[in-house]
């Protein structure tokens, strides 16, 4: 039982780690996004940044479900909608979406992606996939790096590389 219970112990900082790494970025983010609105307020910037930051703001709840997820997943409950998903348009958007803050630190990116890759997986967690690679990117490159961001199919399946 002992055993039992320091595995659950070490399985819960594991979990709570995974957590605090994933929303560390946007809610930095947001709070730098904020205090920028609050320095350009009346004009178009301040407009701007707010809704960049009602954007972080959903990446952030999409985050905290996906949290969820995983803790219905190791609980053996979670349900896996898997279905056709274009995975080019997936790494697109996110790329679109995280575009202005490779910019702040001076990231080059460039995407190739070949169209219409489908995959069939859970779009919730394809999207986090994503997100955490590019987050991982964002995050541990020295500013100013070229980040190059492909995909390809192969014999029908999808095949990323950077």
């Amino acid at each position: 039982m002992l055993d039992r219970l320091q595995a659950s112990v070490n399985q819960l900082r594991t979990v709570t780690g995974g957590i605090a790494h994933d929303l560390k970025s946007p809610v930095t983010l947001i709070r730098g996004t904020l205090e920028s609105a609050l320095c350009h307020e009346g004009n178009e910037k301040w407009r701007d940044s707010v809704g960049e930051a009602v954007e972080d703001l959903d990446r952030l709840l999409q985050l905290l479900n996906t949290t969820l997820d995983l803790a219905e997943a190791e609980a053996g409950a979670l349900h896996i909608d898997r279905r056709p998903v274009d995975f080019s348009m997936s790494c697109d958007n996110w790329s679109i979406f995280t575009n202005r803050r490779w910019l702040s630190i001076n990231h080059e990116v460039t995407t190739d992606l070949e169209e219409h890759v489908v995959v069939d997986a859970d779009v919730t967690l394809l999207n986090r996939v994503v997100s955490n690679l590019l987050e991982n990117e964002l995050t541990h490159l020295p500013a100013g790096c070229r980040v190059n961001i492909r995909l390809r199919s192969q014999q029908g399946s999808g095949r990323t590389s950077d």
